[in-house]
Order: structure tokens, then C-alpha cells, then sequence
């Protein structure tokens, strides 16, 4: 691994994990299970949410996407 990255559990209520100093034109992805099922970050970009199977939102337990 190179550069930095942020796991953070410091209140009870907020977790955080990324890049918090995320240089102009560079990337930062979290990548879940294989490279189609991640979260992509750049400065230039909006941020790119990427699924093999689809993407499944919930809150509190209620399907909205």
C-alpha cells in the first residue's frame, strides 16, 4: 500500500474510511469483492458507484433503489 488511508472510529456514531488529502487529478476507489463492485473518487469526476449485480439502496430497512 502507498499513500494514505484514514480508518477512523473515534465517535460512536461516525466511521470513517478513505483519503482525506486526495491530490488534483488522482484517483481513490474501495474496491468490494472485485474491481466492478467499488467506489471511485476523483477531484476532476463525480464520484462513480460501480456494481457487477447491481446497486441496492436501503434505509432503515426499506428498499429505495
Amino acid at each position: 500500500m502507498t499513500g494514505n488511508l484514514l480508518l477512523s472510529a473515534d465517535s460512536e456514531n461516525d466511521r470513517l474510511f478513505g483519503c482525506t488529502d486526495l491530490p488534483h487529478g488522482n484517483t481513490f476507489t474501495c474496491v468490494f469483492g472485485d474491481t466492478l463492485n467499488r467506489l471511485h473518487f476523483s477531484l476532476t469526476n463525480p464520484v462513480t458507484l460501480e456494481s457487477s449485480h447491481g446497486l441496492l439502496v436501503k434505509c432503515r430497512g426499506e428498499t429505495y433503489v
